[in-house]
């Protein structure tokens, strides 16, 4: 992505979900949904499925729109926009269980683990 895209996140208030959108090269939007009313938030299953859920819309959204590749991949983990949008996603979601997750996997992600 060239320049710093524009960042979105919402959640749906009628059903537990969240929903990632940043611009693309061409200035569209490109919005996944991550839906997670399926999960038991208060179990580290339930938050550790979730983070694997936010961590593919937050790749797709953030550049690595073909996930086997894995150079786009790698950039786009590493990107701002990635670091921007999990952190909003985890902090709109507001369950504790999540949060404590999300700290580790963030720490281990910076350090290129």
């Amino acid at each position: 992505m060239k320049g710093l895209p524009i960042f979105a996140l919402a959640l749906a208030l009628a059903a537990p979900a969240a929903s990632f959108a940043a611009s693309d090269d061409d200035g569209g939007v490109i919005q996944v949904k991550v839906s997670y009313g399926d999960l038991n938030l208060n179990s580290t299953k339930g938050a550790a499925r979730l983070l694997q859920r936010l961590d593919g819309a937050a790749t797709k959204v953030c550049g690595g729109r073909i996930l086997s590749n894995s150079i786009d991949v790698q950039m786009a983990r590493g990107s701002d926009c990635y670091r921007i949008v999990m952190e909003r996603a985890v902090a709109q979601i507001n369950a504790p269980v999540l949060s404590a997750r999300y700290g580790p996997a963030k720490e281990l992600a910076a350090n290129g683990r």
